[in-house]
């Protein structure tokens, strides 16, 4: 996904409450990863690089990542 797109997806989420944690950047710098779930309970990455705004270098935190549709 494009860099300028992973915030735009984010809000989209957030505005369906679905709880996101990130963008985190577990690589080189520049990647940015945002994690969810879906419906069903799997994990969902969306990943990027070329990430210019500054973001948490760390894993992600993946407890307050369920929700109900």
């Amino acid at each position: 996904m494009a860099p300028r797109d992973l915030p735009r997806f984010q809000a989209r989420l957030h505005a369906h409450g679905v709880p996101t944690d990130g963008p985190l950047q577990l690589g080189f710098p520049g990647q940015a990863s945002l994690y969810f779930n879906d419906p069903a309970g799997n994990l969902l990455e969306l990943t990027c690089t070329g990430y210019s705004r500054p973001i948490p270098v760390r894993p992600p935190d993946l407890s307050g990542l369920a929700w109900t549709p």
